[in-house]
């Protein structure tokens, strides 16, 4: 199983500075961008600048606004069609995160618009796709095909305390042939996430198993 899993995949590439975050509405994608954020820029000492594509909902950019302010970060919420320009304003930073809005699925093409949103970025990004540990197979795996358009490259796992049991996350792992990144342990901001290695994902389901 720790062969099927494969190693970590890790926040960004050599040729990627701009990593996206999409998932669900409620999984915890601001507060997964802020920990990673403060991660980068005070313990790795990055240049690190935040930008959100969370611009159609009162105050739906509001959370990440203040961990900027705390953080002493630069953000920038972008237009429908300004991503490219909001990373040319951060042309500086070496990692640039970006959050995005949850979206419906009872309004499908809110997916494919946000894949075009990430498409016109005008370079390359790197797409984690969010999930929360508890979250049913069935769901999850719907989740994976309605995201499909945004071409994520990883999974994020998040609310990984909430769980039981993560072996639902494990099987999309599977089926989607996405690798794992990250996983969020809890609300603590950087300190609740780690690298979903598969050492840590084995300990974690054998421990539901034995619970």
């Amino acid at each position: 199983l720790r062969g099927l899993l494969g190693p970590a995949v890790g926040l960004g590439t050599p040729r990627s500075r701009v990593v996206a975050f999409v998932g669900p509405t409620g999984v915890g994608k601001t507060t997964t961008v802020a920990k990673l954020a403060a991660s980068a820029s005070l313990l790795s000492g990055q240049k690190v600048a935040l930008v959100s594509l969370d611009d159609g909902r009162i105050g739906g950019t509001a959370a990440l606004r203040a961990y900027a302010k705390l953080l002493e970060l630069p953000i920038t919420v972008a237009p429908p069609h300004g991503l490219s320009q909001a990373l040319a304003d951060h042309r500086d930073a070496e990692l640039v995160l970006v959050d995005t809005a949850g979206l419906s699925p009872a309004q499908p093409e809110g997916f494919a618009e946000l894949g075009r949103k990430l498409g016109r970025a005008g370079e390359p990004v790197l797409t984690h796709l969010c999930v929360a540990a508890a979250t049913r197979i069935e769901e999850l795996e719907r989740i994976s095909h309605l995201y499909r358009a945004a071409d994520p490259k990883a999974l994020l796992v998040t609310k990984v305390d909430e769980a039981i049991a993560i072996g639902s996350v494990l099987a999309l792992r599977m089926r989607s042939e996405l690798p794992f990144s990250y996983a969020a342990t809890g609300p603590q901001v950087p300190d609740d996430l780690t690298s979903a290695h598969p050492d840590f994902l084995l300990d974690l389901l054998l421990g539901g198993m034995r619970t």
